[in-house]
């Protein structure tokens, strides 16, 4: 009984820390996505606000990283059924040095944006060539808080080079939430607390 008091209470600060989040990202966030284009994110350009539209680009699928979920009893590289969690590929635009440079040998060693999806449901659903993208929108997300530390190994162990704090990571379709998301989090989070500290002092009193 007392365990199930506990995850009561843990469940309700899980819940006003999310809301949280989510208020911290309503607050620096427009409703509406700000149009950017990519070249002058590459410049250096400050970026005007953490909800973006990013115009015309090409995203490199072949240099995409994922986590994935393999079957029950499963070894080995994953097939192309193997369910995918999430995936993260960067973008760059027809300026960039990689595309203009004549070495067909090149590297890929800076870019300015990276973008986190769940839009690419298995591992068969990358492509494994360069495509050219129309847009991306979402939400900057290592710029209202810190990313998962599993998510931060698979980016270092991936792209060695790059510096997290210099590029941006645009988590695509993500918008920001309303205020009565955050705030009912919040609440429903301080309610639970609530709650569980009466039944666990009721608890108590009556042992």
């Amino acid at each position: 009984m007392l365990r199930l008091k506990l995850l009561l209470m843990a469940a309700g600060g899980a819940l006003i820390y999310f809301g949280y989040q989510e208020f911290q990202v309503g607050r620096d966030a427009s409703a509406t996505p700000v149009e950017v284009t990519l070249s002058s994110l590459e410049q250096g350009e400050p970026v005007p606000n953490v909800h973006l539209q990013v115009d015309e680009h090409i995203a490199l699928y072949h240099e995409c990283v994922y986590s994935y979920r393999q079957n029950k009893g499963e070894v080995g590289e994953p097939g192309p059924e193997a369910k995918v969690n999430f995936a993260y590929y960067p973008i760059i635009s027809a300026e960039h040095p990689f595309v203009q440079s004549e070495d067909n040998s090149a590297t890929l060693d800076t870019f300015a944006v990276l973008v986190k999806t769940h839009r690419l449901k298995t591992v068969g659903d990358i492509p494994d060539i360069p495509r050219m993208d129309s847009e991306v929108s979402g939400l900057v997300i290592n710029r209202i808080g810190s990313l998962k530390k599993d998510e931060k190994q698979l980016i270092a162990q991936s792209f060695p080079s790059m510096n997290l704090d210099q590029v941006l990571i645009l988590q695509e379709g993500r918008k920001p939430s309303g205020m009565l998301i955050y705030l009912g989090e919040m609440i429903g989070g301080l309610v639970m607390i609530a709650l569980a500290g009466v039944w666990l002092f009721t608890g108590r009193s009556q042992a």
